[in-house]
């Protein structure tokens, strides 16, 4: 599931590639580094803290619009 996925990034403090659609249906991918996981007590929503390389900060992201995701690999080239 992709909540195992970010709960082994965050204890090996590994960078994953997510798509992700943002509250308006923008599509993107972003290179993240998971920091935390936390449960909303109010709508039981799980949100992903983590620093994005996209934005160069600290961002919060839903569970529930990650479409995909895999680790990030630096040794992966695309032509």
């Amino acid at each position: 599931s992709f909540l195992h996925i970010i709960q082994e990034a965050v204890q090996k403090g590994r960078k994953l590639v997510i798509h992700y659609c943002d509250r308006n249906h923008k599509h993107t991918s972003r290179v993240i580094t998971p920091l935390n996981i936390k449960v909303n007590p109010y709508n039981n929503v799980t949100l992903i803290e983590s620093f994005c390389s996209f934005r160069n900060e600290k961002r919060t992201f839903y569970l529930e619009r990650i479409r995909d995701i895999i680790p990030y690999e630096t040794n992966v080239l695309c032509f």
